[in-house]
């Protein structure tokens, strides 16, 4: 069973090398305590996490772990589906590229596209378009 409520990132800070630190818009249950804030791993999708964010969190989860235990998975805290709407419609973390090359009486569009998916997890697509000037 899963219990997911929706925060929002008020702060980040940054500053270690091996965590992230998250001030929350509400308090989260931990094993030992309720904080407005949560650590998570420095690695993707967490550092690439912003103020403004909002994360989805398991409490069902988190209730069994200590408030200073980084967290290291997307199956306990993920960006929410209306934060990666809006990163997506955003371009925030979206990227595109674009390269056109022309080859005699051919060109060739080639576009690659990396972001987020709702779930926190990372895709990337590739499309190639063949085309006569």
């Amino acid at each position: 069973m899963t219990n997911w409520r929706t925060y929002t990132i008020q702060s980040t800070d940054k500053s270690s090398s091996s965590f992230v630190k998250f001030t929350l818009d509400g308090y989260v249950n931990f094993s030992d305590e309720s904080k407005d804030y949560i650590y998570c791993e420095k690695r993707s999708p967490f550092s690439d996490w912003e103020v403004g964010y909002r994360v989805d969190i398991d409490l069902d989860r988190t209730k069994y772990r200590g408030y200073i235990t980084d967290i290291d998975s997307t199956t306990i805290v993920r960006l929410s589906h209306t934060s990666a709407s809006m990163v997506r419609n955003n371009n925030m973390l979206n990227s595109m590229r674009r390269r056109v090359e022309e080859v005699g009486d051919m060109t060739l569009d080639y576009q690659t596209e990396q972001g987020v998916k709702p779930d926190g997890t990372y895709y990337e697509t590739q499309r190639w378009q063949y085309g006569r000037k």
